[in-house]
């Protein structure tokens, strides 16, 4: 597993399929408190 720093746009830059690793897919993220704010941040890179 790479743990590199890199900006969302070079995450997304390239044809890559991401996996979550097993220890962390029990995690749950909730709407509000995670993903809604994850997704504005990634809207305001535009």
């Amino acid at each position: 597993m790479q743990t590199n720093l890199q900006r969302p746009q070079q995450l997304f830059a390239h044809p890559i399929r991401y996996e979550v690793p097993d220890f962390q897919r029990r995690y749950v993220w909730k709407q509000d408190e995670q993903w809604e704010p994850l997704w504005d941040d990634v809207a305001d890179l535009r």
